[in-house]
C-alpha cells in the first residue's frame, strides 16, 4: 500500500535556496577563476615587458617566443657625468618604464692603476707609498727617495706590470657633458626655499631646477631624485640634510663633517669634503678651474665612491708660476673609483681604482717636492670588477644604478 503525503512548502523553499546558493557559489568560482587567469596573463605581460626593457639596456634581443613584443621607445641624455637612459613600451592600455644611470665599463684585465704623463721627470716614492696594478710610467721610471729623513720603506718599487706613458693623458671622454653642466643658465630655475622640508622628484619626470642667489645652506632638508641645485656663490651641505641622486652646481661646494650623501657636485673653484664625509656610489666630484690650488680636498676619513675629475681651463703660465696641487687627498681619506686630473695630485691617502694625472706634488716642512708620492697608495688589483663609470671614451656601457 502506498501512502500519499504532501511535501511541506518550507522544504521546497529550502531546496530552491540551496540550489540558488550553489549556483551563486559556482558563478563566483567561475568568475574568480577567470579573474585569476586574467590577472596571471596581465602579470605575465608585465613581467615580459619589464624583462624586454631590461634586456634592451644590455643590447639583447627580446625574449624568444614573446608574442607581446612592441616597439621600445629609447630616450638618452646626460645626468651629470652619467648617461640617463629611459626605455618605455606599451602593451594594451598599460605603459611600462625602466630608467637607469649608464656609464663606461673597463674590464679588469684592461684597468690601469696609474697613468702618469711623461713630463721628463721620474716618479719618486717615499715612506709607505704603494703602486699596485698595471702602470703607465714616464721613460725615466720610478725610484725611491727621501723627504726630511723619511725614506722609502717597501721591499720593491712597484707591484704589477708597467709600460711607458706619453706626454699627454688619455683623452677625457666626458668633456662634452662636463662643459654642458657649466653652460646651464639659471633662467627657468625655480627659487630654492630653505624652509622646504622635502624636495622630491622622479626620474620619469622632467628635472626640478632650483636656484639661490648667493650662498645656499642645505640643512634639515631632504632633496631626493631628479633635482638640480644651483647657487651663484657657494653651496654648503650640512650633516642634517639628506641628498640622493641630485646635482649640485656652484663656484664653491662644501660638505660639512659627518655627511653621507649620493650626489654629483660641480664647481669652478673648489670642492671640500670635511672629516668623516662619505659620498656613496655613484657620486661625482668635478672642478673645471683656472688655477691649481687644492681645488678638490678630501679631509681625514672622508670617502668618495665614484668619479673625481679636475679639468684645468687653458691658462697661460709664466716661469714664475709656482706649481700647486689641484687635488689634495689627506691621510686616511679614500677614493673608490676613477681619478682624472689634468694637473698635479698631492696624495697621502688611499685610491682603489685608477688614477690619471700629469704629476704628483708633496709639500713637507716648507719644502716642495715635484713628482714625489709620499705614503699615498694606489691599488687596482682588488678593485671590484662590477664598478661602472669610466672617464675614458669608447668603453662598453653598463648600468651603474637603476632609478625610480
Amino acid at each position: 500500500m502506498f501512502w500519499k503525503s504532501k511535501i511541506p512548502a518550507g522544504a521546497l523553499q529550502m531546496v530552491l535556496f540551496i540550489g540558488l546558493v550553489i549556483a551563486i557559489l559556482l558563478g563566483a568560482l567561475v568568475s574568480i577563476t577567470y579573474m585569476q587567469i586574467h590577472f596571471q596573463d596581465k602579470q605575465q605581460y608585465r613581467i615580459t615587458a619589464l624583462q624586454n626593457l631590461e634586456s634592451a639596456f644590455f643590447n639583447l634581443d627580446p625574449l624568444e617566443g614573446d608574442s607581446l613584443s612592441t616597439p621600445i621607445i629609447k630616450k638618452t641624455k646626460f645626468w651629470g657625468l652619467y648617461e640617463h637612459l629611459s626605455l618605455s613600451t606599451k602593451i594594451g592600455k598599460s605603459r611600462f618604464f625602466k630608467t637607469a644611470l649608464v656609464g663606461g665599463k673597463i674590464e679588469k684585465k684592461d684597468r690601469v692603476a696609474l697613468y702618469l704623463a711623461d713630463q721628463n721627470r721620474p716618479l719618486v716614492l717615499v715612506g709607505n707609498a704603494l703602486l699596485d696594478g698595471t702602470l703607465k710610467l714616464p721613460k725615466r721610471g720610478v725610484k725611491s727617495g727621501s723627504i726630511a729623513g723619511t725614506s722609502y720603506y717597501r721591499d720593491q718599487l712597484t707591484y704589477g706590470t708597467s709600460s711607458l706613458s706619453t706626454a699627454k693623458l688619455p683623452q677625457f671622454g666626458l668633456q662634452k657633458p662636463l662643459d654642458s653642466i657649466f653652460l646651464l643658465e639659471s633662467k627657468g630655475f625655480q627659487r630654492w626655499k630653505a624652509r622646504e622640508a622635502i624636495y622630491q622628484n622622479s626620474f620619469l619626470n622632467a628635472p626640478l631646477k632650483l636656484y639661490h642667489p648667493g650662498m645656499m645652506q642645505i640643512q634639515n632638508q631632504k632633496v631626493l631624485g631628479h633635482i638640480i641645485l644651483k647657487a651663484s656663490s657657494k653651496i654648503i651641505v650640512h650633516a642634517s640634510a639628506e641628498l640622493k641622486d641630485v646635482i649640485l652646481i656652484a663656484p664653491e661646494i662644501e660638505f660639512k663633517g659627518n655627511c653621507k650623501h649620493n650626489v654629483q657636485a660641480f664647481a669652478t673653484k673648489n670642492i671640500h669634503l670635511r672629516k668623516n664625509t662619505t659620498l656613496e656610489y655613484p657620486s661625482v666630484l668635478a672642478v673645471l678651474g683656472r688655477e691649481q690650488n687644492k681645488n678638490i680636498v678630501l679631509e681625514d676619513h672622508s670617502k668618495l665612491n665614484g668619479l673625481l675629475v679636475y679639468q684645468q681651463q687653458k691658462v697661460k703660465e709664466t716661469a714664475n708660476t709656482l706649481p700647486q696641487a689641484a687635488v689634495f687627498i689627506n691621510k686616511n681619506a679614500s677614493v673608490f673609483g676613477e681619478v682624472y686630473i689634468s694637473g698635479k695630485l698631492e696624495h697621502y691617502g688611499k685610491i682603489y681604482g685608477s688614477v690619471y694625472t700629469n704629476g704628483f706634488l708633496s709639500k713637507q716642512q716648507g719644502g716642495m717636492y715635484l713628482n714625489h708620492l709620499m705614503d699615498g697608495e694606489i691599488r687596482a688589483t682588488d678593485f671590484p670588477a662590477t664598478f661602472v663609470g669610466s672617464v675614458l671614451p669608447q668603453t662598453r656601457k653598463e648600468v651603474a644604478q637603476w632609478l625610480y
